[in-house]
């Protein structure tokens, strides 16, 4: 049997910087809740499953009608393993089930609030470009070449070999990656083990949506982008 997409929600109980962050509540709901809301309003091809070791994770996403994977591995369990193992891990589960995938879309829980469209709109983009592997990224807020280490003896140093005399608008733009949306081709990421190469392409998201939880205080932030995108579309209406 072959499916279009399978679209994966990585879901792992322990996090060092905030405990539970994947079922911690967000506008009363858990925080996984959004980004399985967001896939299932996203292309009606796509096979949705939520990989996790903790049970209360697997609770929350079988309160959808969504496929849970609740068995991973210990070593796809710790701090170590990352998104692009428990996805590998999980293509070869369903290809041992008779599963075949002509692309693989990981959505990581704590991007709450990216949106069905920017799922959708990044594998048109992907398609329309007829490349491989695809990113989510946002602008940088500051130019990076302003970064600086801190040494030893309290002095700065530059990262990069550049005077900072120049004003943030005359840099060229960067970007960086949001996690909301990586796509890739799978028999091209089963090759690579990575969904970052020469050829990778960009879906490009505004920073209101781009948002990472990884501390309370990004919980915090992230309701008050919903209530800002709450009034402006007040406003519309």
């Amino acid at each position: 049997m072959r499916n279009k997409t399978l679209c994966l929600i990585p879901a792992r109980g322990g996090s060092v910087r905030f405990p539970r962050k994947n079922i911690a509540p967000l506008k009363g709901k858990p925080l996984i809740s959004y980004t399985i809301e967001a896939a299932m309003g996203s292309l009606p091809s796509n096979d949705i499953y939520v990989s996790t070791d903790d049970e209360q994770i697997a609770e929350v996403a079988r309160m959808y009608p969504i496929n849970v994977i609740a068995d991973r591995p210990l070593h796809l369990s710790d701090s170590k393993a990352s998104n692009v193992d428990v996805a590998l891990h999980t293509l070869s589960a369903m290809e041992s089930a008779g599963k075949v995938y002509d692309y693989i879309v990981i959505l990581q829980p704590t991007s709450p609030l990216r949106l069905s469209v920017d799922i959708d709109n990044a594998m048109a983009e992907l398609l329309a470009s007829q490349k491989e592997l695809l990113v989510s990224v946002t602008e940088n807020e500051h130019p990076p070449f302003w970064s600086c280490y801190i040494k030893d003896d309290g002095s700065l140093e530059t990262v990069f070999k550049d005077d900072h005399s120049l004003k943030s608008q005359d840099y060229p733009k960067t970007f960086m990656r949001n996690g909301a949306v990586t796509i890739g081709e799978t028999e091209r990421f089963k090759k690579q083990r990575s969904f970052m190469a020469s050829d990778t392409i960009a879906y490009i998201m505004p920073q209101g949506r781009s948002i990472d939880i990884d501390t309370e205080d990004h919980i915090k932030l992230a309701e008050l982008y919903m209530d800002l995108a709450t009034v402006n579309q007040e406003k519309l209406n």
